[in-house]
């Protein structure tokens, strides 16, 4: 399941909150960051670290962006994890823009092209399957195991290599014994 960490500037924490719960109605964990103004070495390390760890950060532009919105778009923007929406008339940092910029300050909450535009730049939505989901304040219930893909290898694929190649090494230490190729 993509875990989407959504940041924003504290005035703009109500219009956030409503981008959190369409985003964890269809599927996305969610983390919203709230807490911008505590600069604290801990406080950023910690933030740095939930940034390496999400699928994607949504950052909510607005003209009240503090400076760590700004350290935490650029952090995301190194990572590749990037999606960037406005929510009023202020542009992106100079030095910020990613490809697309979606603009939300006429949404209203409902599916339009700019909402469709920033699903489309967090990529594909794991849908929702009628479960109840959480409130979007830790993190949305998670989808259908389903609906996640699927990646290839563990322990059951290496265990299996190693028996096969043990079968085929004591094949051939027989094979040679008997062709006398060994004594």
């Amino acid at each position: 399941m993509a875990e989407i960490i959504v940041t924003h500037a504290p005035e703009a924490a109500a219009r956030a909150k409503q981008v959190a719960e369409k985003l964890g109605a269809l599927g996305f964990k969610v983390r919203s960051e709230f807490d911008l103004t505590n600069a604290s070495p801990f406080v950023r390390r910690q933030r740095a670290a939930a940034i390496d760890k999400a699928d994607r950060v949504l950052v909510l532009w607005s003209k009240d962006a503090p400076p760590a919105l700004l350290e935490t778009a650029s952090r995301a923007r190194a990572k590749g994890k990037l999606a960037f929406a406005r929510l009023d008339a202020a542009s992106a940092p100079a030095g910020l823009r990613p490809g697309a910029v979606v603009d939300l300050s006429a949404w209203s909450g409902r599916e339009t092209r700019a909402w469709k535009s920033l699903i489309a730049t967090l990529g594909p939505a794991p849908r929702a399957t009628g479960a109840k989901r959480a409130p979007v304040r830790a993190a949305a219930a998670p989808a259908a195991a389903a609906s996640e893909p699927r990646k290839g290898g563990g322990a059951g694929a290496w265990i299996a290599t190693l028996l096969v190649l043990g079968a085929l090494g004591a094949g051939g230490y027989f094979f040679a014994i008997q062709a006398g190729l060994l004594p």
